[in-house]
């Protein structure tokens, strides 16, 4: 029934308004497994697919970094995305956030640093007038 032909169409045309966390925590899983077992190619296609269109969506979400894009996340509400993933995504969005907390915390530790003047660079016109002034 979570396999349906409506289901399978909203997974082709958006699959980030899918609430598959509700449907089953281990959507992907099953579905891939059902799929295999009845020789359902059509399904593995459209899953494999929202997987991937899913997982780019989540990074791109998780991320501080990255280019805003067309993605379907900009339609979708975050925190009803967030709210709706599975437990495979529920653990790539805790990673993704760690790795992002992890990076801050490491160029955070540079912080600390100056930088030298240049002895091959001038100092810019407008700088030198106003040390002048």
């Amino acid at each position: 029934v979570i396999f349906d032909e409506a289901t399978q169409e909203t997974l082709q045309t958006d699959p980030a308004v899918c609430r598959l966390g509700e449907k089953s925590r281990y959507y992907f899983e099953v579905g891939l497994k059902l799929a295999y077992l009845t020789k359902n190619f059509k399904l593995q296609e459209i899953l494999v697919n929202a997987y991937i269109q899913r997982y780019h969506d989540l990074m791109t979400l998780s991320s501080g970094m990255g280019e805003a894009n067309r993605s379907s996340i900009r339609k979708a509400v975050p925190s009803q995305f967030l709210s709706s993933l599975t437990a495979l995504e529920e653990d790539m969005h805790r990673g993704a956030r760690e790795a992002e907390d992890q990076y801050q915390r490491w160029t955070g530790s540079f912080s600390c640093w100056q930088l030298e003047p240049s002895h091959i660079a001038e100092v810019p016109a407008f700088k030198r007038a106003r040390a002048g002034a």
